[in-house]
């Protein structure tokens, strides 16, 4: 009896099991929301707010433009003063001493320096030293700053003028005059007279001039390139090399063009906001530099274009409220004057408040639409740009 016992008690709980594992299948294929409904004790009744489709958004379009600039001009030209360059050279003696005489002997010497200026501006060409002698023994040597310009025996009466290298002359010069030393107990020495330096000499500061040009925020912000255009009055025969700087920048340097139009292209890389300096030196001639100008070429600024789109349910909103179109501005009360051109509708805007709002409605259309901004005035500054349903 007991052993019959147990077995029905096995029996009914391995039903249990078996029922409780159909039911968890049951569960598991059940919808989710009838499963929440049976688990959870959910009410089936819907919430009358959820068939309400959600509002159309009111805001079509916001943006923050900030500043924008206008460009009235694709090019714009600076003309330049004419100039005139010149080598205007002068015959012109450096130094001049009437007499001079100078020994030596074994253990002792006499030396006769002389010493001379030359002007910084004054640029020095074929130099030479020429003199005289009267009763000179032993060899005589003469220095220029320290550069043996000769050095050998002379005879009485006048030489033939010693040629000097130019690139040995400083602005404070000496001029020395030694010998050579004789043999034990003997003297050698020496008499010049007319003692002269004579160059032709070329003033520098006549060969080189300067001019200015400026270059607006506008102009170097939008600045592609750049050219010098200029006409030299010359001889073509006699002109030297030109050299033409734009703020310490070489930009061209030869033999110009005489009686010609010639053009020198400038890069960004070589001018800059606000003053520019330009720079003309000759090596030779003259030159008078005439119908200068620097002319700069410009790109074209691109003007604010935005896409924004209008759904049928903001279509369908608009039929009974007003589109706005808001400009917002910095606190600076300046003049701004702009066009706003929306799907082909122009606005033109001429305002000094930091609010301006225009009625779109009418202007606006499904789907696809555009906003382009076009400044009148140099620059405009916007703070932000919206379309909104009010």
């Amino acid at each position: 009896m007991k052993l019959s016992n147990k077995a029905q008690g096995t029996k009914v709980s391995m039903l249990v099991v078996i029922i409780l594992g159909l039911f968890l299948l049951y569960l598991l294929f059940l919808p989710s929301d009838a499963r929440d409904k049976l688990l959870f004790n959910e009410t089936s009744e819907k919430d009358p707010r959820n068939d309400e489709k959600p509002e159309a958004s009111r805001l079509l379009l916001s943006r923050t433009p900030g500043e924008i600039a206008s460009l009235q001009q694709e090019s714009v030209d600076h003309p330049l003063p004419t100039i005139f360059l010149t080598a205007q050279r002068e015959a012109k003696q450096l130094l001049f001493f009437p007499a001079l005489a100078f020994e030596r002997t074994f253990s002792s010497s006499t030396q006769f320096p002389l010493a001379f200026l030359v002007p910084e501006s004054d640029r020095i060409e074929s130099p030479y030293l020429s003199f005289t002698a009267d009763k000179c023994k032993g060899i005589v040597t003469m220095k220029l700053n320290n550069h043996i310009v000769f050095s050998d025996r002379v005879s009485s009466g006048t030489i033939d003028p010693i040629p000097i290298n130019p690139d040995h002359f400083l602005g404070s010069n000496v001029l020395s005059f030694e010998l050579s030393r004789p043999f034990i107990f003997t003297k050698n020495y020496c008499r010049l007279t007319n003692v002269r330096v004579v160059a032709n000499t070329i003033k520098e500061d006549r060969l080189a001039a300067s001019s200015s040009f400026m270059i607006g925020k506008n102009e170097y912000d939008y600045f592609e390139s750049a050219r010098l255009i200029f006409v030299p009055s010359c001889s073509q025969a006699s002109i030297g090399r030109m050299r033409i700087k734009v703020n310490n920048i070489v930009i061209y340097e030869g033999i110009p063009s005489c009686e010609a139009l010639n053009s020198i292209e400038i890069s960004k890389s070589m001018v800059r906001q606000g003053d520019n300096k330009i720079d003309f030196e000759l090596s030779s001639g003259t030159a008078r530099i005439e119908n200068m100008k620097i002319a700069t070429r410009l790109s074209s600024p691109t003007n604010p274009l935005y896409y924004f789109q209008v759904s049928d349910e903001q279509m369908e909103l608009l039929r009974t409220k007003k589109a706005v179109l808001k400009f917002e501005f910095p606190d600076d009360l300046s003049e701004r004057r702009l066009v706003a051109n929306l799907n082909g509708h122009r606005i033109d805007i001429n305002t000094r408040e930091r609010e301006y709002t225009y009625v779109v409605t009418q202007m606006l259309r499904s789907e696809n639409n555009y906003l382009e901004i076009i400044p009148r005035t140099e620059r405009v500054n916007i703070f932000r740009i919206t379309v909104e349903i009010e």
